[in-house]
Parts: structure tokens; sequence; C-alpha cells
């Protein structure tokens, strides 16, 4: 049996989240279900994962997150699958699981950390690839480029109405979560920038998480660098394609590329509300 939990359900999960990823320590889990938890303040009873059951006992998992934002009637409702964990005797039942819970033909679904047999699985069930893997930039060697006019503006320094109200949302939603956020002027105008945290090998990583421009953060990255170093990072992860790559950045596909399935292609960076920014991943 396939069983939905809610926000306020989520610590059944921990148990088999533990079991099934033993590389996050159960206080990480604990922490990540607690941020999860936090998005949900005014919907706590919308589904957030399913539990796989057999025989009373717990299987399966897949976290489900729900997209809050709200981008008009036109837009589709966005759900990131992460954290899909079957036991072994079990996983004859893997491809029906995803199918039940990615069944809506009017949302869109994203996987952004899929192992390399789940890749081959979602392929198979309709998934598309979104970025092929990421780029790194290493923070000080850019941060001595030339950087012109532009520069990063901290959330806190930023007018109240420096955005439309749906990204400030945004915007403010993240800084709550522990990500950071500023606005990027650059030299005409000020474009929204969201920053995930993780920590690769005890090097403090940022990753990308938003930006309405892809072109404006790799044409500004020197200013990017230096606001970033400021916050105490060292490398700078964006999700993307081999042919972005610019001279100094490194591109690797040992970080897994991201998908998705749904009735329209996800904005080119937008990776709000998801796995990143709950799981620091």
């Amino acid at each position: 049996m396939l069983r939905p939990i809610s926000f306020e359900g989520l610590d059944e999960t921990l148990p088999i989240l533990s079991r099934g990823f033993p590389a996050m320590r159960a206080a990480q889990w604990t922490a990540a279900l607690a941020r999860l938890r936090r998005s949900a303040a005014s919907s706590t009873a919308a589904c957030a994962a399913y539990l796989l059951e057999e025989k009373g006992r717990h299987v399966g998992v897949m976290l489900a997150i729900p997209s809050p934002r709200s981008d008009g009637d036109a837009a589709p409702r966005i759900v990131n699958l992460s954290s899909w964990y079957v036991d072994p005797e079990q996983r004859w039942r893997a491809p029906r699981m995803l199918q039940s819970i990615a069944a809506c033909a009017a949302t869109l679904y994203t996987d952004l950390t899929p192992s390399p047999s789940v890749r081959t699985m979602i392929s198979r069930l309709g998934f598309q690839n979104w970025t092929e893997g990421t780029l790194i930039f290493p923070l000080p060697a850019f941060a001595i480029r030339t950087a012109g006019a532009s520069r990063v503006v901290p959330l806190h320094a930023l007018s109240p109405d420096a955005f439309a109200d749906p990204v400030r949302r945004i915007m403010d939603d993240h800084a709550a979560l522990d990500c950071v956020v500023g606005g990027l002027w650059d030299g005409a105008a000020l474009r929204p920038l969201i920053f995930s945290r993780k920590v690769h090998r005890g090097v403090p990583v940022a990753r990308l998480i938003f930006a309405d421009d892809r072109a404006a953060v790799f044409a500004h990255i020197p200013a990017i660098s230096r606001f970033l170093l400021r916050e105490r990072f060292a490398l700078l992860a964006i999700n993307g394609n081999r042919r972005e790559r610019i001279a100094g950045s490194i591109f690797t596909k040992r970080a897994a590329p991201t998908f998705y399935k749904g009735p329209t292609p996800p904005a080119p960076c937008d990776f709000t509300y998801s796995e990143f920014v709950f799981l620091q991943v």
C-alpha cells in the first residue's frame, strides 16, 4: 500500500530515510524535515511524502515536496520528488510506486539528485533531462576579475518594493530557510538571486537555485563571487550544461543531472522549494 504523509506527519518517515540514506546522519534528517515543516506553516495537512507499506512495515519512501508559489492559473503545480528508497526485496514495486506518485498530467515533477539506476528508470517513465551536470566556480579566482559597475546587494539592504510581490515572497521564504539571498545590480536592472548551502568534504558551497536570467549570472560572476566570499563560501555550483562552461570554471557530471516530467519545461534556473534547500545537498 502507498500511503501519503502530511507535513505534520513527516517524522514517521525518519526511520526509513535514515536506513535508506545512511550518509546523512539522523540529526541531519531531523533538521531537514524541520525545514520542510517550516515551509508549510499554513498547509501542514498537505501531502509532503509517501510511504510504501507491506504488512504494516515501511518498505519504501519518497519525499514529494510541493511548491507553495502562486504564479497564476496558467502555471503548473510543481512537486519535487526526492529521497526515493525501496528495500531491496521490494524494488520490483518501485516503477509502479513512481507512476502512482507522478500521475497528474497537469503537474510539473522534478528529480534533482537521481542515482544512476534511477536515471535509467525515470527516463523510461516519461522524465526528460533538464540539466546535464554542474558547473563549479572557485570563488577566489573569479573574485579578482573585473566586475565593472555590477554588484550584489544583500536582502536586508534591498527596498521592500525592489521586486514584484511573488518574487519577493520567494526570496523572503528562502532567507527564512537559511538560504543566501540578494539582488544582482548589473548596471541597468536589479535581478533576484538565491543560493542554497551545502558542505562538500568540509568545503562550504553555494548552489544557485534561483535567477531570472542565467546569461546575466554568467556575465557577472566576479561580482557574485565577491558577494559569496563575504558570506564565507569557497565554491559556487550552478546546475547546467557543458556548453555553458566559461574559462576558469569546471564542468562535472559527477553531480547528478536533473530531470523533469510535466506539461511544460521548468524555468532555466528555478530550484526553489526543493531538496537543494531542505536537504542542503
